[in-house]
């Protein structure tokens, strides 16, 4: 009755957390309905300045901003700014400053006369049109003629993000601050005080961004082009007073949303695996911390803005497969919706998920469109119906993280355990796509209460009290649409304890009895949603070296095997359980 309540205990806080991550992923799109058009968006970072130790170096690091590569890079002179921290005071600083004329002179390649040219929106409108575009084009002069007038529209996907890094500070001092938590809990227990192993150096610390959009609609586009482009039959003083009118008007901006995420500027030390070749420098390192800083913002806007989210259709469905990649950003392991667009009972037009797929293997499309391209991201399906070509495809960033509950059914090696599990794909991809699918890392913990007699353990029978944790990896496959298969190894290790055998044996508080041990086995889903799934797995477990105690010394106990106080504990067991993934 215990393990039923934790489960069904665990399972409530899990869905709802769940669905709280649902909602907030969404909360930002319900304004926006779904539609079957994708343009590329431009975006120009700005850092808004603060009183951080370490502004200057923020400052110095902007000259290396690295736009995604599914954005129009709209870097311009103006890299950071001071203003409070709000979006009513920072979107008149941005007025203040210029910024939307600075973004518009870019667009429109401005000469210092004032004068204007097409030049960047032809060539960016002809990078965005996609193959079916040119080849219905291509049949004329008049047809690529627009497409490349067609990057006019492109300017009112034009956003502006304001980032502001934060509670910046370096690793060594955060070390330190865990020493000190470490060594006061050492002396207060009368354990045995061990600094914190300093892997890192560099800087870590938060950034939160404002983003907004210039609006360039046909109100403001008209303007534009009557009272403020240069025409070469203008007069020198018409010319001069368009030239100053520019320069005078205030383009307006709309704020989309406020985003908070990490910014991390740190490296492994020498001589640590994932340590680089060469150290970082100081410079670099912060440049590295505003990048990762950006792009963290950036999927988070991804998970809540629709014109941030890629769309295009399905073009094939063995395997399935579409006309994206890395042009638009596309990394291994992304999550993808795949919709259909349905009417309701009101006659009102609505897309409707049929399945969710992930990106096995992304094509470098990073190119102008042909129009005979054979160009093709393939996909692999998670959950959902059967699909159709012409499908509509639409990104739906999730962060790539499950957590799990259950118990086991049978098996010496049993309990109720809790599990968090990362997929190594989708949660690096942002940052460098390292081509893994359905690989994940995973970190168990398993709680069991059963009665054991040994002559290691005294003449009484004793309840105790197990308490085992685990750390392995898995490589799935979904061999059906809804179903997956997942074989894993892991390493972790075991204690019993129990407050009468402590007594008995004249023990001190705390003792228990411990063991590493080696683990492998496999895992089986099946979709309940898209998001949760009924789990199963049989796992071998392994006990190896002699019993130890609290402090990991085997000479308490004589060099004892952990068997030899509890008989047959190893071998198979078999557990069930709930997963959730966000």
């Amino acid at each position: 009755m215990r393990k039923f309540t934790c489960i069904i205990t665990a399972l409530v806080f899990m869905s709802g957390f769940m669905g709280y991550s649902q909602n907030a992923e969404t909360a930002g799109a319900k304004s926006s309905p779904v539609t079957s058009e994708y343009d590329r968006n431009a975006i120009t970072p700005i850092v808004l300045e603060n009183n951080s130790e370490f502004m200057n170096d923020i400052r110095n690091a902007t000259a290396g901003f690295i736009i995604p590569s599914k954005f129009d890079d709209n870097l311009i002179n103006t890299r950071y700014f001071g203003s409070k921290s709000n979006n009513q005071e920072v979107r008149k600083t941005l007025s203040a400053q210029g910024i939307p004329n600075q973004i518009l002179a870019k667009w429109f390649s401005r000469k210092e006369n004032g004068e204007f040219d097409m030049t960047i929106i032809h060539d960016r409108g002809m990078y965005n049109a996609t193959d079916d575009e040119v080849r219905r084009a291509s049949g004329s002069k008049v047809g690529l003629a627009k497409l490349k007038d067609a990057g006019t529209t492109l300017i009112n996907h034009s956003y502006i993000l304001v980032l502001e890094y934060k509670d910046i500070e370096d690793v060594q001092k955060k070390y330190d601050k865990q020493d000190l938590v470490k060594k006061a809990l050492a002396e207060k227990t009368g354990s045995k005080f061990e600094p914190v192993k300093r892997r890192k150096n560099g800087w870590e610390g938060d950034v939160k961004a404002y983003l907004y959009k210039l609006s360039f609609n046909d109100s403001v586009m008209g303007v534009f082009y009557d009272d403020l482009w240069i025409y070469e039959d203008d007069s020198p003083e018409v010319k001069a007073a368009k030239k100053a009118k520019f320069d005078q008007t205030q383009f307006p901006v709309t704020f989309v949303l406020e985003a908070n995420a990490s910014a991390d500027g740190s490296q492994y030390n020498p001589g640590e695996i994932l340590a680089p070749p060469v150290q970082l420098t100081r410079d670099e390192l912060f440049k590295q911390m505003v990048n990762t800083g950006l792009t963290n913002i950036v999927f988070e806007a991804e998970r809540k803005v629709e014109d941030f989210r890629v769309k295009t259709p399905l073009y094939g469905t063995s395997p399935l497969k579409a006309k994206v990649g890395k042009k638009e950003g596309l990394y291994t392991e992304q999550r993808y919706f795949v919709l259909e667009f349905e009417q309701n009972r009101k006659g009102e037009t609505e897309a409707k998920r049929k399945g969710v797929i992930r990106t096995k293997k992304v094509v470098d499309n990073r190119q102008v469109a042909t129009g005979s391209s054979e160009l093709f991201t393939t996909f692999y399906q998670t959950a959902g119906r059967g699909l159709m070509d012409g499908m509509l495809l639409q990104q739906r960033n999730d962060f790539g993280l499950g957590i799990s509950a259950g118990t086991a059914i049978t098996g010496e090696m049993g309990g109720f355990y809790l599990k968090a599990e990362a997929n190594v794909g989708a949660l690096t991809g942002r940052i460098i796509d390292l081509g893994l699918k359905q690989v994940k890392v995973f970190g168990t913990a398993h709680f069991q209460t059963k009665e054991y007699t040994s002559t290691y353990l005294g003449v009484n029978p004793y309840e105790m009290s197990f308490t085992r944790l685990q750390v392995g990896i898995s490589k799935g496959w979904y061999f059906a649409r809804n179903f997956s298969f997942a074989p894993y190894i892991s390493y972790g290790m075991e204690t019993a304890t129990n407050d009468d055998w402590i007594t008995d044996g004249g023990l001190e508080d705390g003792q228990n009895i411990g063991t590493d041990f080696i683990a492998a086995g496999a895992f089986a889903s099946m979709n309940l949603t898209y998001w949760m799934q009924l789990v199963g797995g049989v796992n071998y477990y392994i006990p190896f070296g002699d019993a130890y105690d609290k402090d990991r010394s085997p000479d308490l106990y004589g060099n004892v095997k952990y068997t030899d106080f509890f008989e047959n504990r190893q071998g198979m067991s078999v557990d069930v359980g709930v997963r959730i993934e966000f």
